[in-house]
């Protein structure tokens, strides 16, 4: 309070607490970067891209980014009778497991298809089980054993998705982005990169501006009426819950990812300084 010597009683503590609307709260959310430093980088971003940007037309400049994307819809909540002592949550077996989603969009509004990586024991899909995989055109997959994305799928997955010609790609600092490996898949490209500054990708990600959020709202639609008709068929006889098999996760992600708007993309870039306003 700007006062060099200054004491109080716990009276008069609990009446400003009152007077001010105060109250005891759990810390969610810290930072070590001042609120000047990120407005700098922002703004130091900005002026870099807007002279980028005249050099490309919408169907050249892209974003990417990885989401998390669990088997089982999972929630610390649920809905029982009121006094219940214990409440119990229904999970299958597959509730740790989680695939990692790559999604890349385009200021024009299009959406490249959707890279899903699975978590694999051995690294592989089952030979016998991919040969039986209806794959959609809008997903591409691929797997290892920690299903998260490498630097050699990220590499793959540029190489075939974007086209040898004049291009900017917009992306953040995860670490599977700056190694030398995707640095070489971007020349090769003929790519213009411009990479968002640390802790500041809830201001500058196109994806993360509307799209992720509103990509997993509909997964988890799908997965949460999954659930719902096994629950209910369950009351009727016993038995475990069935986990999402791989096709049934491929085509929730599928679904969804087509069910992102193209005004949704275009107003992403839009949001973020990217392209457009």
């Amino acid at each position: 309070m700007g006062l060099a010597r200054f004491g109080c009683g716990d009276k008069w503590w609990q009446g400003f607490r009152t007077r001010n609307n105060l109250s005891f709260r759990k810390i969610n959310a810290s930072s070590i970067k001042p609120i000047e430093k990120e407005a700098e980088l922002v703004r130091q971003y900005l002026d870099d891209l807007a002279s980028l940007l005249p050099q490309f037309v919408p169907s050249n400049i892209y974003n990417f980014d990885e989401t998390r994307f669990d088997w089982d819809v999972k929630s610390k909540f649920t809905y029982d009778f009121k006094g219940t002592q214990r409440i119990l949550g229904v999970q299958s077996a597959k509730m740790n497991h989680f695939i990692t989603v790559m999604l890349m969009i385009r200021a024009d509004g299009e959406k490249m298809p959707a890279l899903l990586i699975f978590q694999e024991k051995n690294g592989q899909i089952p030979n016998l089980v991919r040969e039986r995989l209806n794959i959609p055109e809008n997903v591409i997959i691929k797997s290892n054993k920690s299903g998260y994305i490498s630097d050699q799928i990220l590499n793959d997955y540029l190489r075939t998705i974007l086209r040898r010609e004049n291009q900017l790609l917009i992306y953040d600092q995860a670490g599977s982005h700056k190694t030398i490996m995707i640095s070489n898949a971007i020349s090769d490209l003929d790519a213009t990169k411009i990479v968002i500054p640390g802790g500041c990708t809830k201001y500058l990600q196109p994806l993360d501006a509307l799209v992720i959020a509103n990509f997993k709202s509909k997964t988890t639609d799908f997965r949460i009426k999954f659930q719902t008709e096994q629950i209910e068929r369950r009351s009727k006889r016993t038995g475990n819950l069935k986990a999402l098999d791989r096709q049934q996760l491929i085509n929730i992600a599928s679904k969804a990812w087509d069910a992102v708007s193209p005004q949704l993309v275009r107003k992403s870039f839009e949001l973020t300084g990217s392209y457009g306003v």
